[in-house]
């Protein structure tokens, strides 16, 4: 054994070192290997295991940090004010989770549980919290759970228990399942606890104990025990297991010890010298790597592999690169597109030890738009590089229908470049024709339109305005697409178009806006209602007479009905419906704007009175609103859009030939006045814009109902007793409306289909 410990020894060496800018309270490696963060005080920093490049961290803004743990590749770190702030690697999300505590001190995961040590805002020793991952709440009940003793200096989780070393001889055990706290029994006294270690056999755990060298801390007992048998050791202050072999940073020495045995006793060693002037506090082990940090931020990596150095990437623009380098060793290396293992070999030779190496590649064929990671290895060491492909973007097409006329503006639309990487379109509008090859890069320059006005980010489907324009003046329009490494792709071919005025359709009407009406008193207006209505029957003189004729036939037959089938003597009844209606307006100016072919739909809701069901007194309420695009002089489509909102309010008077019991279809005609609700919304640059009014008007309405009762009658019935629904009618039916005498008119034609419920 001690010979391979010799052999071993010598082929161990320090391959990294170099100085952080601020003292190290803790070392985290997340689940993967591929980072490592050391936590600092004033600052943090990540350390990728590809690339062997360092990142500075700020997680807490203006408060100190403490502790860090990943959970998958999210590094978590705790902050001074009792919040835990989150790095995914580029950004820095702070207040993540926000403890009922002053300051967090360190940080561990179990299962899909957070736990934080912070200090109370009230004082007294420390406690530990639970936060749920799944909810983001901290637990309560045995959370948080106060320790046994106030200091603290590491802790690491050992099972499911919290081993937590609290400086001089003092350790505490948290049950993170259950939140329980214990004290230990007080074992060897003459020991400075701090850095804790899962001990590499058993369940236990392992603590540097300063001058006492190495504590075991045994989790069934809570009993400690000395480990190490030595008796020449100086400052025992950090543990790490590494090759199977346990690591004590000893002053300014590392030692490394055998482990194969589960006594008392851990074994021979060997030593490593470092050159540091300050004490390692914290180590962690990699698969082939050994990494340790001191408290005043020197930090070192311990390998037998060779250290490789990637210096510089150098595109040689002739289809190859170089890439310049230096390794510890000599040996064979292999270049790889892509990470160890998985990568396309693109490069191999041999590489002589401590000299710059040249090593010259052909572009791989399959490199992808954006980065792509080169992987140097060398016998097992390696360094990685990434390299930036930006190829530049293609050029954007506009056809004549992507620019479109406004009042006052142009609407530029064109499908976006189906490419990831871009970022924004750069438009060029200028009063005077240019070409493409009078500008291989940028445009006309920006006289009209400031450049960040004519700036859109990248979407699937492009769509702007530009404005504000002069009208009658021709604008020519070019566009330019940009990656999100500012490379501007070709420009694309210049289209043109002239703003002209827009009308809606109170212009074109000649519609000044206003509630007709609305001037008279109650009872002139009353009286123009009843004139309306007379107005109504007068027009529609064979209506009149066949719904009188009806009327007087009727009420008489529906009172023998009632008689003869038993029904319990009620001469008036209520109902309630909703119809679903597509309406054709006679209106040019409506026609102009939102087609002449369109039915336009539109939602009634009504309530009625009946006096035996025959005689019915309605009243209703209805919802048209349509867009469309305004009409310019020539009576062609403008790029300028508008709303149209009618509120039709309507009351009737008329019968339904509902004779019998359980009679499937009841014929129905009625009549009345209307009085109609709009509202017209377009607008103009960026302000909106409306007019509103109201116009009276009569419509009749005629169709059938159908009871649906007989098709279901236990649906029927069950109607009946929860919501007092006497017969359910599926109606069709048709209107006919005549509203306003100018301006802005709605006359036309409706046709209907809805539900009825009769109570």
């Amino acid at each position: 054994m001690i010979a391979l410990l010799c052999a071993w020894s010598l082929a161990q060496e320090v391959v990294w070192e170099d100085t952080l800018t601020t003292g190290i309270n803790d070392v985290v490696v997340s689940e993967d290997l591929s980072s490592v963060a050391f936590i600092g005080t004033d600052m943090s920093y990540v350390l990728s295991t590809l690339s062997w490049d360092v990142s500075e961290v700020s997680a807490c803004g203006t408060f100190s940090m403490a502790g860090g743990v990943f959970i998958d590749s999210l590094l978590h770190i705790g902050c001074d004010d009792g919040s835990i702030s989150t790095y995914d690697g580029s950004n820095v999300v702070q207040n993540v989770y926000v403890l009922d505590a002053s300051s967090v001190m360190g940080l561990w995961t179990n299962n899909d549980y957070l736990y934080a040590l912070a200090k109370s805002d009230s004082g007294g020793n420390p406690r530990v919290h639970a936060v749920d991952l799944s909810s983001g709440q901290e637990l309560s009940g045995n959370f948080p759970s106060t320790l046994g003793y106030s200091g603290y200096q590491d802790a690491e989780r050992v099972g499911n228990f919290l081993i937590i070393a609290q400086g001089s001889a003092s350790v505490s055990k948290v049950d993170l399942s259950s939140g329980g706290a214990t004290r230990d029994n007080q074992g060897p006294t003459a020991v400075s606890l701090s850095d804790v270690l899962f001990a590499p056999t058993g369940t236990n755990a392992l603590i540097a104990a300063g001058n006492g060298g190495i504590i075991r801390f045994l989790t069934a007992s809570n009993d400690t025990q000395y480990a190490l048998n030595l008796n020449d050791w100086t400052d025992i202050t950090a543990l790490a297991i590494f090759n199977e072999y346990l690591w004590l940073a000893d002053g300014q020495t590392l030692r490394a010890h055998d482990v194969a045995g589960n006594g008392a006793t851990i074994g021979t060693e060997e030593r490593l010298a470092l050159s540091l002037s300050s004490a390692v506090v914290e180590m962690a082990a990699l698969e082939d790597h050994l990494l340790y940090a001191s408290s005043d931020g020197a930090y070192g990596i311990i390998s037998s592999l060779p250290w490789i150095d990637i210096i510089s990437l150098v595109n040689n623009g002739d289809g190859t690169y170089t890439i310049t380098c230096t390794s510890t060793q000599e040996g064979e290396y292999q270049l790889l597109l892509g990470n160890a293992g998985t990568g396309t070999e693109i490069s191999s030779g041999r590489i002589q030890a401590a000299v710059e190496t040249e090593i010259v590649f052909d572009e791989p064929s399959d490199l992808q738009e954006g980065e792509n990671r080169l992987w140097l290895d060398v016998d097992g060491g390696h360094d990685s590089v990434v390299l930036e492909i930006d190829t530049p973007p293609d050029q954007v097409v506009l056809s004549d229908d992507s620019l479109k006329s406004g009042n006052n503006k142009l609407s530029l639309s064109f499908l976006g470049l189906d490419v990831a990487d871009i970022e924004s379109y750069q438009v060029y509008l200028s009063t005077e024709d240019f070409s493409l090859s009078e500008y291989e890069t940028g445009g006309p320059d920006f006289t009209v339109l400031s450049q960040e006005d004519l700036l859109v980010s990248a979407t699937e489907t492009i769509a702007v305005d530009l404005y504000p324009l002069e009208n009658q003046v021709e604008y020519f329009v070019a566009v330019r697409a940009i990656d999100q490494a500012g490379t501007q792709g070709p420009i694309s071919n210049v289209v043109s178009a002239i703003p002209k005025p827009s009308y809606g359709v109170s212009e074109l009407s000649g519609e000044a806006g206003g509630f007709a009406g609305c001037a008279s008193t109650g009872e002139k207006m009353m009286g123009w209602m009843m004139l309306v209505t007379l107005g109504v029957l007068a027009r529609r003189k064979a209506m009149v007479v066949l719904m009188t004729i009806l009327f007087v036939y009727a009420l008489p037959q529906r009172a023998m009905a009632a008689d003869q089938f038993g029904e319990q003597a009620s001469w008036t009844s209520k109902a309630y419906s909703i119809d679903y209606s597509m309406t054709q307006f006679d209106s040019q100016a409506i026609q102009a704007v939102f087609g002449s072919e369109e039915m336009y739909p539109g939602l009634n809701l009504g309530a009625s009175f009946q006096v035996l069901r025959v005689l019915d007194i309605s009243s209703g309420l209805g919802l048209w609103r349509k867009s469309g695009l305004m009409v310019q002089e020539d009576g062609s489509s403008s790029s300028d859009t508008q709303t149209l909102t009618m509120i039709p309010l309507q009351l009737s008077a008329g019968l339904r030939l509902d004779f019998f019991r359980n009679q499937i279809i009841v014929p129905f005609a009625n009549g009345g006045i209307d009085y109609w609700l709009w509202q017209e919304d377009w607008t103009q640059g960026e302000t909106q814009e409306k007019l509103s009014g109201g116009k009276m008007g009569w419509h009749y309405r005629a169709g059938v109902e159908i009871l649906l009762d007989v098709f279901d009658s236990s649906s029927a019935s069950m109607l009946d007793v929860r919501y007092k629904i006497k017969d359910t009618y599926l109606v069709l039916s048709y209107q006919n409306q005549e509203v306003g005498d100018d301006g802005l008119m709605f006359n036309g034609e409706s046709y209907m289909i809805g539900l009825r419920m009769q109570y």
